[in-house]
């Protein structure tokens, strides 16, 4: 396909296909991994965000075969991106490839960190469709020192309980963890309107913070069946059972 594709890697745990609406993210995430695997410059892929040259068109074309095939595995926006940065005429594009989704049959998930400027877009979800946010703190200083430019934690918060008002899936990203006192906090904030959490280690980024991660992964499976929740327990903190 054109545009759209399988993710590999620690990816591949969230989604089976994914597509990537733009290049670049304003977002600017301390622990971001796009551009080391992109081979950019950190600074520079965070400074400007595009979208990608005829997305829509290439998009239009991987849904038309995925339609014809009864391809009905579902597609997640964006691993390497956000779906919605900048304002309403620079993330249009998102909406305009939910109603390409929509027109074909195929299902999609958004995964964003755009709190409710996702909100708008909700109307045009269907069964089978999810919306999902990462959220790493609730302490507002340390979102925004660790993740400048994204939409502070109450604004996510916000927006995947308005998701729920919608009957929309709803799935929370908790990776990665960076301090866990934060992360089971958000548990306790988000657990009445979030579907299934998926839980991972943050990885080649050093924080200082000492984690006792085999403590943590078992006092996360815990809590959540205490809370009888659905989990994924990524591979990144599997490995500490």
């Amino acid at each position: 396909m054109k545009v759209v594709y399988a993710p590999k890697g620690a990816a591949r745990e969230y989604s089976d296909l994914a597509v990537n609406l733009f290049m670049g993210c304003e977002h600017a995430c301390k622990y971001c991994y796009a551009p080391m695997c992109l081979k950019k410059n950190r600074e520079e892929y965070h400074k400007h965000f595009s979208i990608r040259k005829n997305i829509i068109n290439f998009l239009q074309k991987d849904l038309i075969e995925m339609n014809r095939n009864k391809d009905k595995r579902r597609v997640l926006m964006s691993f390497i991106s956000d779906p919605y940065q900048g304002d309403y005429i620079e993330n249009i594009v998102t909406q305009q490839a939910i109603e390409l989704f929509r027109a074909y049959d195929i299902r999609f998930q958004i995964l964003t960190k755009g709190g409710m400027k996702a909100a708008r877009d909700f109307f045009l979800y269907k069964k089978g469709d999810a919306f999902a946010t990462t959220l790493t703190f609730i302490n507002n200083e340390k979102s925004l020192y660790y993740e400048p430019g994204a939409a502070l934690p109450e604004d996510r918060i916000a927006a995947l309980k308005y998701a729920k008002r919608y009957s929309i899936e709803t799935w929370v990203s908790l990776e990665p963890v960076i301090d866990p006192e934060e992360t089971f906090k958000l548990i306790d904030l988000t657990y009445k309107f979030t579907d299934l959490y998926k839980v991972g280690k943050i990885t080649k980024f050093d924080t200082g913070i000492k984690v006792d991660w085999k403590q943590f992964t078992l006092d996360v499976i815990k809590k959540l069946e205490s809370l009888d929740k659905k989990y994924i327990i990524k591979d990144s903190l599997k490995k500490f059972l």
